[in-house]
């Protein structure tokens, strides 16, 4: 018998001190409008039929940390998809983020009375600005453009992130907080920038493929600053230790701190051991201390004693769950039981008798009589299909280690196997018996 096989297809806008760079679309000012957060909560109202269930969180996965000092102390994380904040070092934290906006990346403003991040929610990533206590949510970019890792200025007045905004490739650029004014900073391809502390210098992470929207042959790789005046340089490479997160600089700007293949590193020496490091900035949060995330914590790193400390924190999470009856199962039952799960059923050309699927083999029933196993195996059968005479049953089955099209003969009782590329499903034989169609 041949077996055929049938497959079915079945703008830019001028910076405060950056010279604006000419290249790219231009970027208009984002309209900066108060977001009421209900509107993300459209869809989060109870339901009856539910309950409510808390889950207390320790640990995260992959989360930032941002510390503020002014304010008696903050510190922000990023946790399950919302911004939270906890009153100095750990304790009970606070969600204070819509709970239908994607937020990440927090960073704080100087004087600890807001909090920009990253925010998603409308098909695109934009920088969202918000108080401390979880009002005046407002959006400062918008578009159809990513714009991601935003860093707070220290005096207050920018805040700068990457962006794809230019012709797709990612690069620097800065916002206005007051305004909303968006301005390229770089033209270098860049991710994750930080601000100096000066406030004169941002420096970013670069691949260096792409400068000024050309391919670069001969990139330079690494943590990449750029000053007032547009001039560049190259901080570190990373063409030996990979690719870096972004930088924190001590507060005298004379050290950076990075992360890289999940070690934390001080001027370009390691300094953490036998940690997992999450790819966000750490920060300096004294001359000699050190705050970042790893091994779902947030810690403290004494650079001087070479000590760690973590930073524990208690997140509730209220979810709500379907009310249902727990079914009771007689696993252990041996009297005979209903059988639920009966598939594709299929008469025999004569009309007397079916084929079916059952519990993963294949049944035959004479109309009017009891159904008999045909097979009786480990593996799982599919999909029977009746030759025109009656006399053959084809299937798919994966006894052969993948689902192929097999034919059982009730003349000789043999089964076939008539094909070996796995996929095969859906078998209908042709009215003259002598091809069969498959999926």
């Amino acid at each position: 018998m041949n077996a055929g096989r049938l497959v079915l297809f079945m703008a830019l806008a001028g910076p405060i001190i950056w010279p604006t760079h000419g290249s790219g679309p231009p970027s208009p000012r984002a309209t900066i409008v108060p977001i009421d957060p209900s509107a993300f909560r459209a869809h989060a109202t109870q339901d009856v039929s539910t309950r409510e269930i808390s889950l207390t969180i320790t640990e995260g996965t992959s989360m930032a940390a941002a510390f503020c000092r002014a304010a008696g102390g903050w510190t922000a994380i990023d946790l399950l998809g919302s911004i939270w904040l906890l009153k100095g070092y750990g304790g009970e934290a606070k969600k204070i983020t819509p709970d239908l906006l994607e937020a990440r990346q927090p960073t704080w403003s100087p004087d600890c009375e807001s909090i920009a991040f990253q925010g998603y929610d409308d098909g695109a990533w934009h920088i969202y600005v918000m108080a401390r206590d979880g009002h005046n949510l407002r959006a400062l970019t918008a578009g159809v453009f990513d714009d991601r890792e935003p860093d707070w200025s220290h005096d207050g007045l920018r805040i700068t992130f990457s962006s794809d905004r230019a012709g797709g490739t990612y690069t620097i650029w800065q916002v206005i907080v007051a305004t909303g004014e968006v301005g390229q900073v770089s033209r270098r391809e860049g991710s994750m920038p930080s601000w100096a502390p000066n406030d004169r210098e941002i420096t970013f992470l670069s691949s260096d493929a792409v400068r000024g929207g050309q391919v670069n042959p001969s990139p330079t790789p690494g943590i990449w600053g750029i000053d007032t005046q547009g001039a560049e340089r190259l901080l570190f490479s990373t063409k030996d230790t990979g690719m870096s997160s972004p930088p924190g600089w001590s507060y005298d700007g004379r050290q950076l701190a990075f992360t890289s293949r999940s070690h934390l590193y001080v001027g370009g020496q390691p300094v953490s051991k036998n940690e997992d490091v999450f790819p966000f900035r750490p920060q300096w949060i004294s001359r000699n201390e050190l705050l970042y995330t790893a091994d779902g914590h947030i810690k403290r790193r004494s650079i001087l004693y070479d000590t760690v400390v973590d930073i524990p924190f208690k997140a509730t999470v209220k979810l709500q769950r379907p009310i249902y009856s727990i079914a009771q199962r007689a696993f252990d039952a041996s009297e005979p039981r209903r059988l639920n799960g009966i598939v594709t059923p299929v008469v025999s050309p004569d009309g007397k008798t079916v084929a079916f699927v059952a519990m993963g083999d294949l049944w035959l029933m004479p109309i009017g009589g009891r159904p008999a196993r045909l097979t009786d195996d480990e593996a799982v059968e599919l999909d029977p299909a009746w030759s025109p005479d009656g006399t053959q049953l084809a299937f798919s089955c994966d006894r052969g280690g993948q689902m192929d099209l097999w034919i059982h003969d009730f003349r000789t009782a043999r089964d076939t196997r008539l094909t070996h590329d796995g996929g095969a499903t859906g078998a209908a034989w042709s009215p003259d018996g002598a091809h069969i169609a498959y999926l």
